[in-house]
C-alpha cells in the first residue's frame, strides 16, 4: 500500500520559497495522525538533504506564514528535539508518495515537481508553460529547464516539445509517472541486468509517447486504452520494475519492432 503526504495548493499564494516547501513536505512527512511530529533539525535534513542550519532558516519563516506551529521541548534542563505541529489547511491538495524522498531531489527540482504534479488532470498529463513553473516555483526559467531535465533522468516524469498544427512549438507535455501496483501472484521483480537494456526500454517508450498528440477525443474516448498504455510502457522506467507477465510481451514487440 502506498503511503502519501498532503501538500495543499493554496501554499503556492504563500510565495514560499523552494527550500522552505522541501523543508515543509519533509515535515508533513514525519507528523502522526494527530498533525504532531517530535524531529531533531538533524532527521528533517537527512530527509530532505539540506543542511541543518537551512531547517532552522526554513522552518522559521514556516512558522512566520502560519503553516506550523514549533514547541521547543526541555528535559533535564537541556534543548531535545523540537514538536512541530501542522495545522490544517482547507481546500484541494496534492498527494505526494513517501518515496519521493528517497530520489534526493534539490529544492528547485522538487519546487517544479510539485509545481507540475499540481497542474495534472486525471491522466497524470500537465500542460504548464516554463513561465508558469517559474512563477508558482519562484525559480528563473533556466532553473526550471535544468530542473524538468533532471525529473526526466531520474525517471519522475517525461516531457516533450508540443507541436502546433501550425507548426510552432506550445507548451511542454508532461507524464507523471507513478510506481505500478500489482498483485504478487500476477507479476514478479525483474531487475534490469544491464544498462543497454535499460536504454532501449527507456527509447522505446520515449518514442511511443512522442508520436501521441493531445486531444479532445484523446482524452475523452480513450481513456481505458490510455491507461492501460501508461502502465506498460511507463514501466521500465523504475530501477527495480515490476512487470506483469501478460505486459511484458508486449514490450517485447515493441522492442523488437
Amino acid at each position: 500500500m502506498k503511503r502519501f503526504i498532503k501538500i495543499p495548493k493554496v501554499i503556492f499564494e504563500l510565495e514560499l520559497t523552494p527550500l522552505q516547501l522541501l523543508v515543509y513536505a519533509g515535515i508533513v512527512s514525519l507528523k502522526s495522525r494527530a498533525n504532531y511530529t517530535t524531529a531533531t533539525a538533524n532527521v528533517i535534513a537527512k530527509r530532505c538533504n539540506i543542511s541543518s542550519n537551512s531547517v532552522y532558516t526554513a522552518v522559521n519563516a514556516l512558522k512566520a506564514v502560519g503553516l506550523i506551529n514549533k514547541t521547543n521541548n526541555i528535559k533535564n534542563g537541556k534543548n531535545t528535539a523540537n514538536g512541530y505541529y501542522i495545522n490544517n489547511i482547507s481546500g484541494a491538495f496534492i498527494k505526494v508518495e513517501y518515496s519521493i524522498f528517497k530520489f534526493n531531489l534539490s529544492p528547485s527540482e522538487f519546487a517544479s515537481y510539485i509545481t507540475i504534479k499540481s497542474k495534472c488532470n486525471h491522466a497524470k498529463r500537465a500542460f504548464p508553460s516554463l513561465k508558469q513553473i517559474s512563477k508558482l516555483a519562484h525559480i528563473c526559467i533556466d532553473t526550471v529547464i535544468s530542473a524538468v531535465r533532471e525529473l526526466a533522468n531520474k525517471g519522475l516524469l517525461l516531457f516533450k516539445h508540443y507541436m502546433r498544427h501550425c507548426g510552432c512549438f506550445g507548451h511542454n507535455n508532461y507524464i507523471l509517472i507513478d510506481e505500478p501496483e500489482v498483485k504478487e501472484d500476477e507479476c514478479k521483480i525483474i531487475k534490469l541486468k544491464t544498462t543497454s537494456e535499460e536504454t532501449v526500454l527507456k527509447k522505446v517508450a520515449s518514442l511511443f509517447l512522442h508520436k501521441i498528440r493531445y486531444s479532445k477525443f484523446w482524452a475523452t474516448r480513450l481513456d481505458t486504452l490510455k491507461n492501460s498504455i501508461r502502465k506498460k510502457i511507463l514501466s521500465p522506467y523504475n530501477n527495480i520494475h515490476i512487470v506483469n507477465f501478460k505486459n511484458k510481451t508486449k514490450i517485447d514487440q515493441l522492442i523488437r519492432n
